[in-house]
Order: structure tokens, then C-alpha cells, then sequence
């Protein structure tokens, strides 16, 4: 006995279900001995592959936006006790960044990026309830930590200059490293410098000690 989700291009599901248009709250099901297949139009089509709910089988459920909306009880059950790779796969389709690229390695990061994002607010919202603290949505999240993010670079000079002690130094200017940016001299082919924001540490609070070297 098991129910879960699954494509409804995958290898073996039927084609005339596949290409059949629904209208939302519509369903429809084909069955193949104790396997039944359920296809159900919210907002898009939501595909359940079962072997332990009847498919004419409804169920009335309240959502934030809905009461009394009507789905197929595999669905709900589903629902109910999907977690693990399924909730969070739920929550990636809410903010999704990834994009058509011609490298894989980008879709792959930016995969990662989001799946990050997705656990950071899970950990926000179970430190919320226990400080009895209202939670977020994934989106207002999102938006949230973006401002929070950009917030030093939408300064002005004077104003990051007063909000320096509370920020980084490394922090609150653009600053991207580059590895060699010295070319070789007669004693050394791969020149260092004082790092950068070690002297600007010594520079702002005045002591005299030897900066760190560094090839970036």
C-alpha cells in the first residue's frame, strides 16, 4: 500500500491521461488492477500514483485562500503526510531561481542557492515558535533577507561611515578578491601585500603590529 506523487510523462503512465486538459478543481483517474493513477487540476496538475484510496473518493478541506475546496482524497492524504524531500521540494516551486541556462553548473548552483534559502527558513520559523514569535513565509523570507543583504550598499558615505563600528570592514564596501594581482619582481616571482583588512583594523584603531601578508 503506498501513495505518492509522480510525472505524468514518466515511462508507463498513460498517454490519454497525460494530454487530457482539466479545469481546476476538475479531476480524473485510470486504473490498472490495485494501481490507480489520479490527476487533479489546482493550479496546476498535481499527479498521485496509489494503491490505497478509493479515486472517487472527495474530500472538503479549507486552505488560507479557500473553504470547503474540493480534492480527491489521495491528494489530501498525501498532504497530510508528505515531509522530508517532498515538503521541501513544495517549498522550492514557491521561490524558484533557477532559470533556462546552457550550463548545468549554473542551474546547479543557483539549485543549491534556493534549497539553502529553504532550510535558513525553517530554522527561522522553529526559532520563532519557541520565542513565541509570528513566522514567515518563505517569499516574505526571501524578501526580507534580500533588504538585510543590500541594506550597507543603499548607504550613503556619510551614513556607512557612522555604520561602520556595527559592520565588518571586509563588509561594507564592494570588494571582490583577485589571486596574483602583483606582478613578479626580480626577488620574488609571486609577490604578497599587507592584507587589506588587517591594515585598515591597524589603521583605525592605531596600533603598531605587522600586517598579514596575502596573494590576493
Amino acid at each position: 500500500m503506498c501513495t505518492g506523487t509522480v510525472r505524468v510523462n514518466r515511462v508507463g503512465m498513460p498517454k490519454e491521461l497525460a494530454s487530457k486538459n482539466l479545469k481546476s478543481g476538475e479531476f480524473d483517474y485510470l486504473r490498472k488492477k490495485d494501481l490507480v493513477v489520479v490527476k487533479w487540476k489546482d493550479k496546476r496538475d498535481v499527479t498521485i500514483l496509489t494503491s490505497a484510496h478509493d479515486p472517487t473518493v472527495t474530500r472538503s478541506v479549507t486552505t488560507r485562500n479557500v473553504t470547503d475546496k474540493i480534492k480527491p482524497e489521495a491528494v489530501v492524504e498525501y498532504s497530510k503526510h508528505m515531509s522530508g524531500v517532498d515538503h521541501s521540494d513544495q517549498l522550492m516551486s514557491y521561490v524558484p531561481l533557477s532559470r533556462r541556462t546552457a550550463k548545468w553548473t549554473t542551474k546547479l548552483f543557483m539549485h543549491l542557492v534556493t534549497l539553502s534559502l529553504i532550510q535558513a527558513s525553517i530554522i527561522y520559523n522553529k526559532i520563532c515558535v519557541h520565542k513565541n514569535k509570528k513566522t514567515k513565509t518563505i517569499s516574505d523570507f526571501v524578501k526580507q533577507l534580500g533588504t538585510s543583504m543590500s541594506a550597507d550598499f543603499m548607504l550613503s558615505p556619510v551614513e556607512r561611515q557612522i555604520a561602520k563600528p556595527q559592520t565588518l570592514l571586509r563588509l561594507d564596501r564592494k570588494h571582490f578578491h583577485r589571486l596574483g594581482s602583483l606582478p613578479p619582481t626580480q626577488k620574488k616571482l609571486r609577490p604578497r601585500r599587507d592584507c587589506k583588512v588587517c591594515y585598515d583594523k591597524i589603521v583605525s584603531s592605531g596600533e603598531k603590529k605587522r600586517c598579514r601578508e596575502t596573494g590576493y
